[in-house]
């Protein structure tokens, strides 16, 4: 282990008074002192949980599910490098080659490396001059001793690299160590949130730290984490171990912008860096001969500075007590201007997803008050009365339009709509003076949430060239097969042929009909760049309304703005019970749209489109989930429609189909206005099918609503139907079938404008005034069902991640395009189950060990219904 030193320790204890807030004294940012006896916090508090102690065999089960999860999550977006590139591109600091001689021959002086003529083993034909003295010229799988012994070597020797010897000091290029090797194969892991029931080999963690002095390890103390075999065969499983790891701790640490690993088998030495912009692993090196590159890797390692290894100088954990004494960890975020940034201390996490792919967005959202400072003296001191903030801190590609700038250029078109608005025969009155009230003095701003600040922060490395992509690194090489199962493989009739696989970043159940193995796309693995907004108001998303007249009053509010977005030429292309944001003012609850991120100012340019298919799957517009046109025999033109009162036997019998082969069903059409419309619509039909406690319309939820690449086919089978398909009406309870009808008429609206080869505005506006009249219509039928009460889907039975609020987005796609998948989900979901009847596994490490009981099913199926507890966005070129 690490001997204390006169350095600086990495951070300092501060013990403060602070009884304006609460009794106990608040403790210090990153350093805080493990309790004894801790208690487990709920979900996604701000109270630090520590790991129960678990049965073995349940620990690791839950580990196992993790790593694979993981492993299929990621399988497809790792690239490879050689070690020169990682050490000159990725390493977080550069030492020279002269202090890479120095500590060479430093060990040579201190008998690690020793003449291989001096060792009784020498290996025959031997090139080298030197080898390790405490593998005896072997390599660890030559050796007898565990695996634990042969591996403790390498903390001895990196040891040594920064010890002060007689005549020379440990400095190296002028810089101090900073963290130091830590060999800890059967020590605890800690984690502010759940699942940190894993294990690492070892670990680099500042000096002095408590994971530096201790058998445990703190996941927010690690900087780089390794694994090791003794088996080179051993490989598959020992990266899938890192990379659980990996992903975990960037899920837990807000403050990782990136990390590093090391994982060894037998001598092979491989480096690895995780990004939300893409992960690197370096081809391997044998560390039993090269050992001026070993030296390298760990001088590089051992000298950084906490921002150089990924942590974010804006981003300072602090930790305070509560009245029970027990530990919250809570973070103060840097907003604005680097040389004048406001200071915002999160209060509570509000949406934390547990992603199992590091590339991608990483949206987090938490509620905040501002503070004057992060210090001690300044996060302390609560500013503005203490009001509540939302802020969302998530991953863009670099350049990208932010969420305010997008919001700025539509208000600014609106503010022009205002003083000369269109002539559009909405076919609707009432939309009409909707319309005209939210335009008048500016009004159209409640409709969207309101951000008062907003910053850009650092950004990932990008991809150098000779970086290549392998699909193999977390995956077993196939196996040669015998001629029987070739047959079998090939045979239709085989039971065997079709079987379920997982591949990429996908977990899903689909069917058979809708399998396809990954195409080859390549992916630009684009920068990302830190963004952080804070929102003047705190909601809760649509999803976790509570009730079904509450739910359609805000969906009536967000319809209206995405008129106002239509009137302003832009689509939102991500509409999502997760970006419908509730806020109560005055006893009432209004609707806001939020996360225009993906938003984009309408073409009708009709080339394929090269651009990523966006949306969250369970609402994501019929065609650009399927890749397909949707054709319409005998088109119908229209211009207006007026609804009367039984709008339904008005309507024509329409006869929808998808596209034939040679009709071009996999160019991804523009996204027109009406897909919003129809994002909409699907979240009507999943508070219809998925919220109430019916076991009918649960069960058809489960088949409409899943998380694949491709839609399900009774997805298809019901937007698709003509009218009078009563698949839904015999599944609804029957206090809601009067209902039904009218969402049935706004889905026969949407086909019908689909029908139209070029629609025009006027058509457009025409739809929206039609789709108006029947869910205001539909809204007034809801009224004296108000008693009607939600499924309560934030039990402490169910997945981890709590209620969203203003903001939130269940992990999208926003990453770029990142695997071989036609479409490339952000996955912060969790694994689902091949199986049909319960198809959803929470992924997490350490379940308890106790019998699966009817009651674990129910409560599985009812999170395989919530888009903000497994939701995820796919996304494609």
């Amino acid at each position: 282990m690490a001997k204390n030193r006169n350095t600086a320790p990495f951070v300092k204890i501060l013990v403060i008074p602070f009884a304006v807030i609460i009794s106990s004294a608040f403790r210090s940012t990153d350093r805080p002192k493990t309790p004894k006896n801790s208690v487990q916090s709920q979900p996604n508090s701000d109270l630090t949980p520590r790991t129960p102690k678990q049965d073995p065999d349940a620990r690791r089960v839950g580990i196992n599910q993790r790593r694979t999860a993981v492993a299929n999550a990621m399988a497809h977006e790792i690239l490879e490098c050689s070690v020169e590139t990682f050490l000159g591109h990725y390493a977080p600091s550069k030492p020279s080659p002269d202090s890479i001689e120095a500590a060479y021959q430093k060990l040579k002086r201190e008998d690690f490396l020793v003449p291989l003529k001096n060792v009784p083993m020498r290996p025959p034909n031997s090139k080298e001059s030197f080898c390790w003295s405490k593998l005896e010229g072997c390599t660890p799988s030559g050796i007898s001793g565990t695996e634990q012994e042969i591996f403790k070597m390498i903390e001895e020797v990196v040891e040594t690299l920064v010890e002060p010897s007689l005549g020379t000091n440990s400095r190296v290029d002028g810089r101090q160590p900073t963290y130091q090797y830590k060999d800890c194969p059967n020590g605890n892991t800690i984690g502010e949130i759940e699942g940190a029931t894993f294990r690492l080999d070892a670990c680099i963690v500042p000096r002095n730290s408590p994971s530096a002095e201790s058998t445990t390890v703190n996941t927010w103390e690690a900087a780089v984490i390794a694994e090791f075999k003794r088996e080179e065969q051993a490989e598959i499983d020992n990266r899938k171990q890192l990379v659980s790891a990996a992903s975990f701790i960037m899920n837990d640490d807000p403050r990782r912008m990136w990390m590093y690993g090391i994982t060894i088998e037998d001598a092979s030495v491989s480096l690895w860096y995780f990004s939300r912009s893409h992960s690197v692993k370096s081809l391997p090196f044998d560390f039993t001969k090269d050992h001026r590159t070993f030296v390298h890797v760990f001088l590089s390692f051992l000298y950084a500075e906490p921002d150089e290894m990924g942590f974010d100088p804006t981003v300072h954990r602090v930790v305070l007590r509560d009245k029970a004494r027990r530990d919250m960890t809570q973070y103060v975020y840097e907003v604005g201007p680097r040389d004048n940034p406001q200071f915002y201390r999160t209060t509570k996490a509000i949406f934390n997803p547990d992603v199992l792919c590091i590339t991608g967005r990483k949206t987090r959202v938490w509620e905040a008050v501002r503070v004057a400072g992060c210090h001690p003296d300044g996060y302390l001191k609560v500013l503005d009365s203490g009001r509540k903030y939302a802020i969302k801190d998530v991953w863009l590609n670099e350049g990208a339009r932010t969420e305010r700038e997008i919001l700025n250029a539509v208000f600014a078109r609106l503010s022009e709509v205002s003083q000369n608005p269109p002539d559009y025969d909405w076919g609707s009155e009432t939309l009409q003076a909707v319309v005209t009230e939210a335009l008048h003095d500016g009004n159209y701003k409640g409709y969207f949430m309101n951000i008062v600040a907003d910053s850009r922060g650092f950004s990932c490395r990008v991809t150098p060239q000779g970086v290549k992509r392998n699909s193999k690194i977390l995956r077993e090489s196939p196996k040669e097969l015998t001629p029987a199962q070739i047959s079998r493989s090939t045979d239709p009739r085989s039971s065997q042929r079709g079987s379920a696989s997982l591949y990429g970043s996908m977990r899903f159940r689909e069917s058979g009909s809708s399998r396809s193995q990954p195409p080859t796309l390549e992916r630009e693995y684009k920068v990302k760049q830190q963004y952080r907004l804070v929102y003047n108001d705190v909601g809760k998303s649509l999803h976790d309304s509570k009730d079904l007249l509450t739910a359609f009053h805000v969906i009536e509010d967000v319809f209206i703005a995405l008129v106002l977005l239509f009137l302003a030429n832009w689509v939102h292309r991500d509409v999502s019970t997760g970006n419908i944001i509730m806020v109560e003012k005055n006893g009432r609850i209004y609707g806001k749209l939020s996360d225009l991120e993906y938003a984009k100012e309408f073409t009708s340019d009709k080339a394929p489109s090269t651009d990523p298919k966006t949306g969250t799957p369970f609402f994501m517009p019929y065609e650009i989930h399927s890749g397909r046109r949707i054709y319409i025999k005998a088109p119908v033109t229209r211009r207006r429609i007026d609804i009367p009162d039984n709008p339904s036997a008005q309507l024509p019998k329409l006869s929808v189909f998808p596209a034939a082969a040679n009709q071009s069903q996999q160019i991804a059409p523009p996204f027109l206005f009406s897909y919003d419309l129809e994002s909409l619509w699907w979240i009507m039909l999943w508070f219809f099918l998925a919220r109430l406690d019916h076991s009918s319309a649960n069960a058809l939820a489960r088949r409409v609503f899943t998380y694949g690449i491709k839609p399900s086919d009774k997805r298809g089978d019901i937007f698709l139907a003509p009218y009078g398909n009563s698949i839904v009406f015999a599944a609804v309870a029957s206090r809601l079938q009067p209902l039904y009808p009218c969402i049935d008429d706004i889905r026969l609206q949407l086909l019908t404008s689909y029908s139209l080869p070029v629609p025009d505005l006027q058509d457009d506006a025409t739809l929206y005034g039609a789709c108006w009249k029947l869910l205001h219509q539909l809204v007034e039928n809801i009224k004296p069902l108000q008693d009607i009460k939600f499924i309560d889907q934030n039990t402490s039975s169910e997945s981890p991640v709590a209620s969203t609020t203003a903001g939130e987005k269940r992990q999208r796609s926003s990453t770029s395009a990142h695997d071989e998948a036609s479409y490339v989900p952000n996955s912060d979901h969790r694994t689902i189950k091949p199986s049909d009847d319960d198809p959803v596994n929470n992924g997490e490490e350490g379940p308890s060990k106790r019998p699966r009981t009817i009651a674990d099913g129910v409560m599985a199926r009812r999170r395989h219904l919530h888009p903000g507890k497994l939701g995820h966005r796919i996304y494609a070129p």
